[in-house]
């Protein structure tokens, strides 16, 4: 068995790194955007997040009852359904569909493919490892998005629907690494639905994981921010409209090649930031960039801004390794799945109100002042809190290692 884990942590390693082979990020928005405009693809983007909001604790409860690998097979089965439905759709309904499909598979994904390799390492005794190991792949992954955004952005100077073939065969690759995975030995949960999201909920009477799980919420919300307006920011800097599509998609594929490059570098950076500026100081900086980034965007279209727009992998490349190391040694396995899967819920839940709300309007000026407001009423919230979290993490000792709490 422990040679078959073993392998499991071989395979987890490459399956992440075709998780972010993301060749359609470049085009996505402008995709949707040249086929129902700005208001239909802003309801599409919209769509995606509340259709994770109603899959997302059911896959983290699905992932503790039935298993890791049977829910990561499910996940890689949605991504190839929904590629598919992407390149030969037609109608504003196939789309939508599509768009489902793409938030189950990251809904089954989110918080699953971390805790299979906690509970990997766990069973092999070797959880020391867990925050620099995933701190490695990551850098490794974002560097897999690097060259996925150049290819993306050239092939969509072709035609925008190529991204989404090329990302059809990554997901069978996907697929084909899940059939190989082993589930690893722990106890599989035995509760119904609403009581383990209960127990999850109960966890958060800590200050730490409540600002921990307050935090997830309000990141996948900054992180996005930019993601969405980032694609018709830069048409608009090029005065291209998205009818008129020229070199946009080049460009775009060019900006997210130095966003994943730049969340490469900032990867293997977390631990020594961490143990630096502590658990909770270092999130707060990371919440910052993408508050200065969000500001940026709405204070003026300007090729200045640009370079700031490729700092936005720099939060979720560092938090997404700082998080799950302090919150899993205190999290039951048969709760992890479903503990990581409601803080995913919450800010999906959030962001895509927000996506769906702004949706009402064609003013592209509009959408970014309120973008920036929300970003900054959000700092606020995390700096007038965080000293209630700092308090909690250092009287247990998890500020200098959380990995070993």
């Amino acid at each position: 068995m422990a040679t078959t884990l073993e392998r499991n942590l071989v395979w987890y390693a490459r399956l992440r790194l075709l998780e972010r082979a993301f060749v359609w990020l470049p085009v996505g928005f402008l995709y949707f955007q040249s086929r129902f405009g700005l208001d239909g693809a802003l309801r599409l983007s919209g769509l995606y997040y509340l259709a994770v909001v109603v899959m997302e604790v059911p896959s983290g409860w699905l992932s503790d009852r039935f298993g890791r690998v049977r829910t990561l097979r499910l996940s890689a089965l949605w991504l190839l359904a929904a590629h598919l439905l992407f390149v030969g759709g037609d109608s504003f309904l196939a789309f939508a569909v599509a768009q489902s499909l793409v938030a189950a598979s990251f809904a089954f994904r989110s918080g699953t493919d971390v805790a299979l390799h906690f509970d990997t390492r766990e069973a092999l005794g070797s959880t020391a490892a867990f925050e620099s190991t995933e701190a490695r792949i990551s850098r490794n992954a974002y560097m897999v998005t690097t060259g996925a955004a150049l290819v993306g952005g050239a092939l969509g100077t072709v035609d925008l629907r190529l991204p989404f073939a090329v990302a059809a065969v990554l997901a069978l690759g996907q697929l084909a690494i899940t059939l190989v995975l082993t589930e690893p030995p722990r106890a599989l949960t035995t509760q119904r639905l609403l009581s383990q999201v209960g127990r999850c909920f109960a966890y958060m009477r800590r200050p730490m994981l409540a600002w921990l799980f307050f935090y997830v919420v309000v990141q996948i919300t900054l992180e996005h921010l930019s993601v969405e307006l980032g694609q018709p920011y830069v048409a608009e800097l090029l005065g291209e409209s998205a009818d008129e599509l020229q070199s946009t998609p080049l460009y775009v594929g060019v900006l997210l090649a130095a966003v994943a490059l730049i969340g490469s570098m900032s990867a293997s950076q977390a631990v020594p930031m961490r143990r630096s500026l502590g658990l909770i100081g270092a999130l707060v900086v990371l919440a910052g960039i993408e508050v200065v980034i969000a500001v940026a965007l709405a204070a003026a279209v300007s090729w200045f801004v640009v370079p700031l727009l490729a700092l936005r992998s720099v939060q979720p490349a560092m938090a997404n390794v700082l998080i799950p190391s302090a919150v899993s040694p205190l999290v039951a396995a048969e709760h992890r799945a479903t503990y990581l899967s409601l803080g995913s819920l919450g800010g999906r839940l959030g962001y895509g109100a927000l996506l769906l709300a702004l949706g009402t309007t064609e003013d592209f000026t509009t959408v970014r002042h309120i973008v920036g407001m929300v970003a900054v009423v959000i700092m606020v919230t995390i700096v007038a809190t965080a000293p209630i979290a700092r308090r909690d993490v250092t009287r247990d000792g998890l500020e200098d290692a959380p990995s070993d709490a």
